[in-house]
């Protein structure tokens, strides 16, 4: 092949081979890490756990410092195909390094890049609503979530919404249930704002609700975006008999 021929197809491909070479290199380790937390779960192991993670940041701070990958980072944010930023100055107030701390904190999170799966806030990265569906879309988990309508009357700058959401996995047919009850104000609470309607209200109340039945499921947490104000936050965790809620299939109706 003449050297005129390599440079016209290197310069035709989407990925150069230095570049495909970090990224292959980004996910090994990325998969090594998420087997080595499953044995640290099987074991019981915290320090195994944190041998892990320590080793993996280190490892992924080398590899994410390479200029090319820093910049596609950039330029995915507060895109329809990435992921958002809410910060007054948007990405670029955020220099390199501080780039590269976010992009680790989502990879070790098992949040991706694209789909909106994520919104850095203050420099840190919380999960939106889309990574906790695939999150429990990945798990086989079926369930149907149940969103009242916003009150505004009980504190000023806040709205609570009644939330339910029913749920099928592994065999057990249950639910988690966010009510006035006589005994607490169980609803789930959110930040209100003049300019904000109901539907983004009901948005972030679903984002809850999907937090919390992956946090039910697995006992893992991941900070979500819409978890500004949690006060009075309490869940009444119920087995359902009744599958009715749920079709042949085994999908929410």
């Amino acid at each position: 092949m003449s050297t005129e021929m390599a440079t016209t197809e290197s310069k035709n491909e989407l990925l150069p081979a230095k570049q495909r070479e970090y990224l292959r290199d980004i996910d090994q380790t990325l998969r090594l890490y998420h087997d080595a937390m499953k044995d640290a779960d099987y074991a019981y192991s915290s320090l195994m756990a944190e041998f892990a993670a320590v080793q993996t940041e280190n490892r992924l701070r080398e590899l994410l410092h390479h200029p090319g990958i820093v910049t596609i980072f950039r330029q995915l944010a507060n895109t329809k195909r990435g992921y958002s930023v809410a910060h007054r100055g948007g990405i670029k107030d955020l220099n390199d390094q501080e780039v590269v701390d976010c992009m680790i904190d989502a990879a070790m999170k098992g949040l991706r890049f694209r789909g909106n799966e994520f919104t850095v806030i203050a420099k840190g990265v919380y999960a939106n609503k889309e990574a906790y569906k695939r999150f429990l879309r990945e798990m086989n988990v079926r369930y149907q979530c149940h969103i009242g309508v916003p009150d505004a009357s009980v504190r000023k700058g806040y709205v609570y919404i009644d939330g339910r959401v029913e749920y099928q996995y592994r065999g057990d047919v249950g639910a988690l249930d966010f009510r006035n009850k006589e005994e607490c104000d169980g609803r789930i609470v959110l930040k209100a704002y003049d300019t904000d309607s109901p539907d983004l209200h009901r948005g972030k109340a679903e984002s809850k609700l999907l937090r919390r039945l992956f946090e039910h499921l697995t006992g893992a947490a991941l900070p979500c975006f819409a978890d500004n104000d949690d006060e009075g936050l309490e869940s009444t965790a119920e087995r359902l008999e009744d599958q009715s809620t749920f079709d042949e299939n085994g999908f929410a109706k």
